[in-house]
């Protein structure tokens, strides 16, 4: 599983590098590892409705796949990497002084490394 993810979060991340954008087609095999939860069920929801004043800081797939990650992984892997990807993407903006940045690169390194110290995150 952590192996079919890791390729597919590459490729999203190479297309969201290249043309900006991500298919809705590149989701559909990670939909075959969730597992239903009511919390992340009320926090889309939640998300939906407040979609109109988030949508010029973060993207709808970025959003799609941090909701995929909550019904995948337990909530504390998913917490820490949302914090190494936007920390590495915060660090990124600021060296090369960048208002904006495309998060998809940054959600693989942060995958890579916590998979490589899988014992201590999860």
């Amino acid at each position: 599983m952590t192996y079919i993810i890791c390729i597919i979060l590459f490729v999203m991340a190479y297309s969201d590098y290249k043309s900006g954008l991500v298919s809705n087609l590149y989701f559909l095999p990670l939909l075959c590892f969730i597992e239903l939860k009511i919390v992340v069920f009320v926090l889309f929801l939640i998300t939906l409705f407040l979609f109109k004043y988030i949508k010029g800081y973060i993207g709808g797939a970025d959003i799609k796949l941090c909701f995929i990650f909550l019904l995948i992984y337990p909530y504390s892997f998913v917490l820490y990497w949302l914090f190494i990807a936007c920390l590495l993407a915060l660090c990124y903006s600021k060296l090369n002084s960048l208002k904006e940045v495309r998060l998809f690169p940054f959600f693989y390194i942060s995958y890579l490394v916590l998979i490589m110290y899988r014992e201590v995150f999860i």
